[in-house]
């Protein structure tokens, strides 16, 4: 976007914002922080440094975020050679009584 044109929108949103707040919104964004207050365009310089801050932050997080995550991975089994058998059944012997005759 063109500095003319997000200047213009941030000019926009800038006055709305202020008759709904009833006070001037100028120096009350976030991106406020890194205007110089240039002659030409100011919103929009400082919008685009602090959109080019954030991104910085962001790729600086990454690689630390990453390590965090395979640090916080649990331990893998150990592997068992050995089969488990399985439980032998015990042998019952119940010795069943003969039929009675009429």
């Amino acid at each position: 976007m063109k500095l003319e044109d997000l200047q213009r929108s941030l000019d926009l949103r800038k006055w709305h914002d202020s008759e709904d707040n009833a006070m001037d919104m100028c120096r009350h964004y976030d991106f406020c922080v890194f205007c110089k207050f240039e002659a030409d365009f100011p919103c929009a310089r400082a919008y685009n440094r602090f959109e080019q801050s954030k991104a910085k932050e962001a790729t600086a997080a990454k690689p630390a975020a990453k390590k965090a995550t395979t640090a916080a991975k649990p331990a893998a089994k150990k592997a068992t050679t050995a089969a488990k058998k399985p439980a032998a059944k015990k042998a019952t012997t119940t010795a069943k009584k003969p039929a009675a005759k009429k």
